[in-house]
């Protein structure tokens, strides 16, 4: 800035001089420190977050290190604008969703509200702004949940989440999609599930793993082969389980290589494990039902874990209880009251007691709730 200043003042009065050293003081004054852009920063979501890193090397630090301090899940509910239905003013574009997120996604459960499969379509895809890594799933319901909320019961409703990448996250996606066995023997489709089976226990390095499974009714065989080979070989202690039968089943984003929108599954499991990630799933069985019932099942999976910094509740119900879901939903935010809860009610549910110490005979389920809490540093 010296050396700069001395070019400028050549030839130039002392009276312009002067003007010239305040001019510069005040550029001083008015540079922002680390410290002023980490505050600012707190209040871009992750896509600016990432624009702003271009600037210069000190907004690129600030930035990054900004962005690296968002690990929370995140999660919103919105009323999205539906195509060929009437929208109300606040409704939302699904386009929108990745441009506002703070967090930076690595997997996305979108679970929308409505009775039969492709009830509506949103304007705009929910993918349509998200990293081309995130595999994002909306998942179609008769009820969603989020936290003890009163959700409206109209057309474009949908509760969505969002987990970061996590420090060392092993995420992995499998799926099946209607065309994948047509027209093939049932050899080829046991073989493939075999294939499968493998890769969503946890390996010789993994402590745990943690199953999302998610399926729609036209995927009843092949569901059953994946099932009955996980209560066969699961280890107790080792597995978390989630999930169900959705009315309806879309993904987004599959692939890094190729993109793919909204396009409609049969099944799906997703895997995650980390050295700091721990999960815990547990079932409310159809004869548990009582509120005392109810409280015992969440207040023992309480006792027997250690949530760490950041926590996600999932659950998923038959549709059959939706008539104890305020009671379910209540004493799970009394027992866990700082994690966020996420759910929707569907037509089956897959899922097992992770503390249990013997294998469970029963993975699938019906007229049950299964909850699931993610945790992690």
């Amino acid at each position: 800035m010296a050396h700069t200043a001395k070019k400028l003042n050549v030839g130039t009065s002392c009276e312009q001089q002067v003007d010239l050293i305040k001019t510069e003081k005040l550029f001083e004054h008015n540079i922002l420190t680390y410290d002023v852009l980490r505050i600012i920063f707190q209040y871009l979501s992750a896509k600016d977050l990432f624009k702003v890193a271009s600037t210069c090397r000190s907004w690129r630090d600030a930035a990054n290190n900004e962005a690296t301090s968002r690990k929370a899940p995140e999660y919103v509910l919105k009323n999205f604008q539906v195509i060929d239905k009437e929208n109300s003013e606040d409704a939302y574009s699904a386009s929108l969703l990745g441009q506002d997120l703070r967090v930076k996604p690595s997997l996305g459960l979108i679970c929308a509200k409505i009775q039969e499969i492709n009830e509506w379509a949103p304007v705009g895809c929910y993918c349509d702004n998200l990293p081309s890594n995130c595999s994002s799933f909306i998942l179609g319901g008769y009820d969603i949940v989020l936290d003890d909320s009163k959700i409206d019961n109209k057309c474009g409703m949908a509760v969505c989440t969002f987990i970061p990448d996590i420090p060392k996250l092993n995420l992995k996606v499998f799926h099946v999609d209607k065309h994948k066995f047509k027209g093939v023997n049932k050899m080829y489709i046991k073989t493939h599930a075999e294939v499968l089976l493998k890769q969503l226990l946890p390996s010789k390095h993994e402590k745990s793993k943690c199953i999302i499974m998610l399926t729609n009714e036209e995927s009843n065989r092949f569901t059953k082969l994946m099932i009955k080979g996980l209560q066969e070989r699961y280890k107790p202690g080792t597995l978390s389980l989630w999930g169900g039968v959705c009315v309806d089943l879309k993904l987004c984003n599959a692939s890094k290589s190729s993109h793919t929108c909204s396009k409609t599954i049969r099944w799906t499991a997703i895997t995650l494990s980390s050295p700091s990630l721990q999960s815990w799933s547990t079932v409310l069985l159809h004869s548990c039902r009582s509120e005392a019932q109810i409280e015992e099942n969440l207040v023992t999976l309480r006792k027997n874990i250690k949530l760490q910094r950041h926590s996600l509740g999932l659950m998923f119900s038959c549709c059959v209880r939706k008539r104890w879901k305020e009671i379910e939903i209540a004493i799970f935010k009394k027992v866990f009251t700082k994690v966020p809860l996420i759910g929707i009610h569907g037509d089956g549910e897959y899922g097992l007691n992770t503390l249990s110490k013997k294998r469970e005979s029963q993975l699938q389920h019906t007229h049950s709730t299964i909850f699931m809490i993610l945790t992690y540093q």
